[in-house]
């Protein structure tokens, strides 16, 4: 083999060898890209948001209803006053809780750590530009776990914070509940001893932003059907727990759905609600209420503030225009049934006679008593 042909071969075997060189080198820089980051702060690794820095680490992960792990949707920055904020979306429907895992597996350094705080905001709304709250002011946010960290020990601490209220789960130490859709800020604050001034600092590990997005109203269809129950007030006059006998409108915007009420007492008073239904058509009626909070919404406690008469009770479903998309009506009536009332008269006349009775027969037992001595 002459000279030129050995230069060639060696030349080629060159080529070969840095091209696996480089093929190799690039492996970890791809693999390493499956971990994103967004912000300074949050680190997203698959299904898993990170707040991290040289001491604690914390972990979110959503799950739906069937305890299944998501993925949140990530998109471009949204401009909230003079702050980009990258936020993690959800759908309402399909999440049930955040899994939140708080660690500090390497506090062994010289510096002392006294404890642990994880805040929340939140801002029910779907304009994802509006301020949740001042990131410069933590009073003004309500701290969900809080923890004293003695020799720098702190263990993994589970915490789960579900989207809803639960009905078959209290809140604890480490279970809080939300508010349903709209914005929610998590800010996880330690502190620790600075040596030289030995004095407690508080430090801030970040924000981490979660939207949790509501059914499109304008998208979703179908009819709806009012249903109840009834309890007493302490008036004895009926109190209707409505419902909506349907999950179709469960996670939209509770304000495109409101509940209106119209109805004549036993003197043809016309009445309705609260003082802002009074306009138009309904400027001569009265209300039962100045205001009434919880009116929106797939349910809706009715009151009638010791009203006795007969209503009509509407739900009716708006889209964002305000034009109306469905409603259903019932009738119901607070007015007193005579034979109730008179029921509960007769249960109170024996419940008198019975403690009259018990009270003659303990003072003749007494009497006895005091002869025999």
């Amino acid at each position: 083999m002459n000279k030129s042909k050995i230069n060639v071969f060696l030349s080629i075997f060159l080529l070969v060898a840095l091209s696996f060189v480089c093929i190799f080198s690039f492996i970890p820089i791809f693999y390493a890209n499956a971990e994103t980051s967004i912000g300074n702060e949050i680190r997203i690794s698959d299904d898993t948001m990170i707040l991290q820095d040289d001491n604690f680490t914390v972990r979110f992960q959503g799950f739906n209803h069937s305890n299944a792990i998501m993925n949140g949707e990530t998109k471009d920055p949204i401009k909230v006053l003079d702050k980009s904020i990258n936020y993690i979306y959800y759908n309402w429907s399909e999440l049930n809780y955040l899994k939140i895992n708080m660690s500090a597996p390497y506090l062994s350094s010289p510096t002392q750590f006294t404890g642990a705080k994880l805040y929340v905001s939140y801002l029910q709304t779907e304009d994802w530009t509006q301020n949740v709250s001042s990131d410069t002011n933590l009073n003004k946010d309500k701290v969900i776990y809080e923890t004293t960290i003695f020799g720098n020990n702190f263990p993994t601490v589970p915490f789960t914070f579900y989207i809803d209220e639960q009905t078959n789960i209290s809140e604890g130490v480490q279970t809080k509940f939300g508010n349903g859709f709209g914005i929610y800020k998590f800010e996880f604050v330690y502190s620790f001893i600075e040596s030289s001034q030995n004095k407690n600092i508080d430090k801030s590990m970040g924000s981490i932003y979660f939207a949790i997005v509501p059914d499109n109203v304008d998208e979703v269809e179908g009819d709806i059907n009012i249903k109840y129950t009834i309890s007493s007030s302490d008036q004895f006059l009926n109190v209707y727990h409505l419902y909506l006998d349907t999950s179709t409108y469960n996670y939209v915007n509770p304000c495109y759905v409101v509940w209106t009420i119209e109805g004549v007492d036993q003197n043809n008073m016309r009445y309705v609600l609260t003082e802002s239904d009074r306009v138009g058509q309904y400027y001569s009626y009265e209300a039962l209420w100045p205001s009434y909070e919880n009116r929106n919404g797939k349910t809706f406690v009715f009151d009638s503030n010791g009203v006795e008469g007969d209503f009509e009770i509407y739900c009716t479903i708006y889209d964002t225009d305000g034009q109306v998309k469905t409603f259903d009506m019932v009738e119901v009536t607070t007015i007193k049934d005579k034979t109730f009332s008179y029921l509960w008269l007769i249960i109170v006349l024996c419940i008198v006679f019975i403690i009259i009775v018990a009270s003659i027969i303990l003072i003749i037992v007494l009497k006895k008593k005091e002869k025999l001595w």
